[in-house]
């Protein structure tokens, strides 16, 4: 069967070599856009789980639509401070805000980045963690104040649990001392809660609990950042608007608030088309695919008719043709496969080559994750379908041929 299966992939199916090569391209192709719209969905399901109690009725997210940029960079520290102090006086939120670069040495040489949360956004988003995990938020802050935090997994063996170290927080711009209280999980990641389907991951993170206190304290644009993500919990569209024509009266421009339901349905508005466009992309790769790849197998079977003709006369049924058919595109599918799987080890080695530590990922080969893999396997499997649809079209056009034609010649 081996000896068969050589002949006919190298002197039949492999007959016409631009043929062939344009079926392994379309091969990749019509391999990597499912692997991209899998991944994508189960990203997208994550987030929606991550959120999940965001999602009730009072929560409001601030909207960066419109003007709302141009309104942020006329922010200061002083009009910003005075929004957190109508917070803290009369609102419920949560803050969480991250990338700011720490020079913190570990044995990755990896860059280290700093986010901070409220004590809000922990108890409704808390981040997995693999040990430890319980912060303190009601610290007071002073030079000899120990801070409690969460490091992430790619540090946890530069700083473990119980450890405590000294670093100059990006946010106070002086040097502080924390204790690790907790090491998150592997991949600890957290969505873009305005782009649900998007990552953030924390293995090389410090994540500190931030209070009143070290909100006035702050030197930095920390304070403006956080309104960026600043989410309302618990608050009636009247205390929404009252907070947006107040922070309009302390600031150059009012902020602008959208319920965390409008939130959904504009992700829903540009990602359920673009999922349909992939989807119709990868419909139309196939297609072309079939068309093709029965093309190619077609005109080498017409070439080396005469020794087609001489393996079906001694005993080869079609049932051995479909089966080599199958074998000759699962072949050709499984080098599209690899393609893929290399492009999406390139990709997770591209964060650690840039040391970017919010896009660095553990795992085997460069950073795969479980999406990755959930990813690859879907890609497998429609490679097995896509193989075994073009075994049964090809013979059942191969049947169609008259054995006459090989016996004349």
């Amino acid at each position: 069967m081996l000896k068969l299966f050589r002949f006919f992939s190298t002197r039949v199916f492999l007959k016409k070599l631009i043929l062939v090569t344009a079926t392994v391209l379309l091969t990749i192709l019509a391999s990597y856009i499912p692997f991209m719209c899998v991944r994508s969905v189960v990203s997208l399901e994550q987030g929606f789980r991550e959120f999940s109690n965001f999602d009730r009725e009072g929560t409001y997210v601030m909207d960066l639509h419109g003007s709302s940029f141009d309104t942020f960079r006329q922010y200061t520290n002083e009009s910003a401070q005075r929004v957190f102090d109508r917070l803290d006086e009369q609102y419920e939120y949560a803050v969480f805000v991250d990338g700011f670069l720490a020079d913190l040495p570990n044995s990755n040489n990896s860059n280290v980045t700093v986010a901070y949360m409220n004590k809000n956004w922990d108890e409704l988003s808390r981040l997995p963690t693999s040990a430890g995990g319980d912060l303190n938020f009601d610290y007071k802050l002073a030079d000899d104040t120990t801070i409690p935090v969460l490091v992430g997994k790619g540090l946890a063996d530069d700083y473990p649990l119980g450890s405590t170290f000294v670093m100059r927080d990006p946010a106070l711009d002086r040097n502080m001392h924390y204790e690790v209280k907790g090491v998150l999980a592997n991949n600890a990641a957290h969505s873009n809660l305005k782009a649900l389907d998007s990552k953030t991951y924390y293995n090389f993170s410090i994540l500190v609990p931030v209070n009143r206190a070290f909100l006035k304290a702050e030197n930095s644009a920390l304070r403006i950042d956080l309104l960026f993500d600043l989410v309302l919990l618990n608050a009636q569209q009247s205390d929404v608007t009252r907070l947006e024509d107040y922070a309009g009266q302390v600031a150059p421009g009012p902020l602008r608030f959208s319920s965390y339901q409008d939130l959904k349905d504009d992700l829903n508005q540009y990602y359920m088309p673009s999922m349909r466009s992939l989807i119709a992309t990868c419909a139309a790769f196939i297609i072309l695919l079939v068309i093709v790849a029965v093309w190619s197998s077609l005109a080498g079977i017409r070439i080396m008719m005469r020794e087609y003709t001489v393996n079906i006369l001694v005993g080869l049924s079609y049932r051995k043709l479909r089966n080599l058919l199958f074998a000759h595109y699962m072949v050709l599918g499984l080098i599209a496969w690899a393609v893929v799987t290399a492009l999406t080890i390139a990709m997770r080695q591209t964060a650690w080559t840039m040391n970017d530590p919010l896009a660095m990922t553990l795992g085997w080969a460069g950073g795969l994750i479980p999406m990755d893999w959930i990813g690859l396997y879907s890609s497998f499997v429609v490679m097995v379908a896509v193989a075994a649809l073009l075994a049964q079209i090809v013979t059942w056009r191969v049947k169609r041929i008259p054995i006459s034609l090989g016996v004349l010649q």
